[in-house]
């Protein structure tokens, strides 16, 4: 596989890199720039959802439940109001009140909270 298209897998993602190659193949010959249009469009989506995740996560630790809305986050708030940052015992804490309801802790996974978001 090219150098160029493993790099563009790791900057947007498993998925979206497959689907990105399946609507490729799809494409005639004469090019359909309405459909470039659209992919170009979620990348820079997805790449404008990833930096704000980031963003937050260098801050405090964001989760989100089963059942949330795609692009619905929750923070970890300390008393005072203060955002906790993300270590073992905050994700500890996340386990134990919230169980098999947590889908995703963005800090520790960046690519599945993208994926969740772009829903």
């Amino acid at each position: 596989m090219p150098r160029r298209l493993l790099r563009r897998r790791e900057l947007i993602g498993e998925a979206e890199a497959e689907a990105a190659i399946e609507e490729a193949a799809k494409q005639k010959t004469d090019f359909d720039f309405e459909n470039l249009d659209q992919i170009v469009g979620k990348l820079l989506d997805r790449d404008e959802i990833e930096t704000q995740i980031k963003r937050w996560c260098k801050k405090g630790t964001y989760f989100c439940l089963n059942g949330d809305k795609p692009g619905e986050w929750r923070k970890v708030a300390l008393k005072g109001g203060k955002l906790a940052t993300f270590d073992a015992q905050v994700k500890a804490y996340l386990v134990k009140t919230y169980g098999d309801k947590l889908e995703c802790i963005a800090n520790e996974d960046i690519n599945k909270a993208v994926d969740l978001s772009c829903k």
